[in-house]
């Protein structure tokens, strides 16, 4: 897939660059968002797989705010706007070594983007005022570990599946 370079994409750059410059240095990963920007029109998710209902639909080349990506880097929580939502990591770009690169793995770790997880808590915060809120069991029925009272954790999300883990452990254990 070739680039698609914008005026926006070297304003972003400049900016992200100049954050530590500006004392954006001290706030840790957990705390700091990167500007991200879509490389297709894509859907953003009310969570991170695509069973889950569409927040929006995202334009190509459109400034996002990347707030984290789930453990396995498939799925990145953003907002847009007054939406947050997930997409899949391969849909979007961060500046990373004066240039636009594809969010994976290794350069979610170069960047210092946050690994985000996902609960109820976060529906909770950000889908209150949707249609489809009240419906919580019915999204999430696909997914490991979210039925039969599992308690309070986050779900983690790998490329094929999502899982539940409680508070204070690590995924898979």
């Amino acid at each position: 897939m070739k680039p698609v370079f914008s005026k926006m994409r070297t304003i972003v750059a400049a900016a992200v660059t100049a954050l530590p410059v500006i004392g954006m240095a001290g706030l840790s990963s957990a705390n700091a968002s990167t500007i991200a920007e879509t490389v297709t029109d894509l859907n953003m998710r009310a969570g991170p797989a695509t069973t889950y209902p569409i927040v929006t639909t995202l334009p190509a080349e459109a400034g996002v705010t990347l707030h984290g990506c789930n453990a396995s880097t498939s799925w990145c929580d953003v907002s847009w706007g007054a939406d947050r939502g997930w997409v899949a990591a391969r849909d979007i770009t961060i500046a990373l070594n004066g240039g636009y690169t594809v969010v994976s793995p290794r350069v979610a770790s170069a960047a210092g983007v946050a690994v985000a997880t996902y609960g109820r808590a976060y529906w909770n915060t950000h889908y209150a005022g949707q249609p489809w809120y009240k419906q919580w069991n019915a999204f999430h029925a696909g997914h490991s570990g979210l039925h039969g009272g599992k308690g309070v954790g986050a779900v983690v999300c790998g490329p094929d599946k999502c899982g539940h883990f409680a508070t204070g452990r690590k995924p898979g254990a």
